[in-house]
């Protein structure tokens, strides 16, 4: 066995050697007779031969994949921002009551701004509130008839924090000579959400 192994090692190292001086003999002795200036003209050439192929078979293609990697960065940059503003859109639907909800709370509403208010106030929905800039969904009129003003600060102040409403407008109106101060009137109401 190790005799097949040695005779197989020398084959192969016979071939290799006779391969090598093959190509080695066929050209050596050619580029020997060639002048130094045509040795200069074929080197030139091989070199830019092989900037050549080096320029179309590696740096092309990086220069073709770096561009398409430009365009695509681009591209999911985009869909990112369209992705964050529906993300953001379904984050504000969630956090809205549905239609039907929405009509019971406003009773709901207006009966316990009612409460807050007391019997000197009428508290009803209002389809737009005054000085508005637009419409808005859920907008109050509470009309105010001889309320304590110190009284009418303190449940504005409630209303604020509980219901989460703002005053979009208020046309009150003091009663003369009574102490201590009591105004009438009317305030409307937005949802500040």
């Amino acid at each position: 066995m190790k005799a097949l192994r040695d005779k197989l090692r020398e084959v192969r190292a016979g071939l290799t050697t006779t391969a090598s001086g093959a190509i080695g003999s066929a050209f050596t002795p050619r580029w020997q007779a060639l002048s130094p200036t045509g040795q200069r003209v074929i080197s030139a050439v091989s070199a830019l031969l092989m900037v050549g192929v080096v320029w179309a078979l590696v740096y092309e293609p990086i220069q073709q994949s770096r561009e398409k990697d430009r365009a695509r960065i681009t591209t999911l940059q985009t869909q990112l921002r369209h992705m964050q503003a529906q993300a953001n859109e379904v984050q504000q639907l969630r956090t809205m009551a549905p239609v039907a909800a929405t009509a019971s709370l406003l009773l709901a509403d207006v009966v316990q701004l009612q409460t807050v208010f007391g019997p000197q106030a009428s508290v009803s929905l209002a389809a737009n509130a005054k000085g508005a800039e637009q419409p808005v969904s859920m907008a109050f009129r509470i009309s105010i008839s001889q309320m304590p003003y110190a009284t009418l600060v303190e449940r504005l102040e409630q209303t604020s924090a509980r219901f989460r409403l703002r005053v979009v407008s208020a046309a009150l109106s003091r009663t003369p000579g009574v102490t201590p101060a009591t105004v009438s009137g009317d305030i409307f109401f937005a949802d500040a959400r």
